[in-house]
């Protein structure tokens, strides 16, 4: 279930949302290409702090207005590249500390095989529909990066167990 949490940058405070498990592959296709901020950044609130009310920085005008620290001594640039960091951090942050799964040697090929998806699209969530372990809706709307990847870990993992299985099963009728 994407989060959400807010955080005080420069005397003002700003409530997060994570980005969609969809959007956030898309956003990491996409980063490699540019710097537009405004996917990700539109995913936040500016909480005015006088009447609470929130204030979504889905457009320029609305972070022009709202971005800025509260004694007005930092470069908005520099605000608005700490909140980036800061939502960056919020819904990507947990692949740094993510552990790969390590196959054995003896489940893997050297045959050189092309693993095929649909172009543009993320393999894991392809994967993830595949299997039935989520819908397409849901990745677009409920579950984030982070829940994503989850999923696709406890997959990952059944299968590689599976493949244990039948690799043993295999040895031990060959030796009977």
């Amino acid at each position: 279930m994407r989060k959400v949490k807010t955080a005080d940058l420069f005397g003002h405070n700003y409530r997060m949302t994570q980005l969609s498990a969809a959007s956030a592959f898309e956003q990491m296709y996409l980063a490699s290409g540019g710097d537009d901020l405004l996917p990700l950044v539109s995913t936040v609130e500016f909480i005015n702090a006088e009447n609470g009310a929130a204030i979504r920085l889905d457009n320029a005008a609305a972070i022009n207005a709202n971005v800025k620290d509260r004694i007005d001594v930092m470069k908005p640039r520099l605000v608005l590249s700490a909140l980036y960091q800061a939502v960056h951090e919020f819904n990507f942050g947990f692949l740094e500390n993510r552990k790969a799964v390590k196959v054995p040697r003896h489940l893997t090929s050297d045959l050189d095989v092309e693993v095929r998806s649909v172009e543009g699209e993320s393999p894991i969530l392809a994967t993830l529909i595949a299997e039935g372990k989520a819908t397409l809706r849901e990745l677009q709307e409920f579950y984030s990066l982070e829940d994503a990847f989850l999923i696709y870990d406890v997959l990952f993992i059944e299968k590689l167990n599976n493949a244990e299985i039948q690799h043993a099963a295999m040895k031990s009728a060959k030796k009977g």
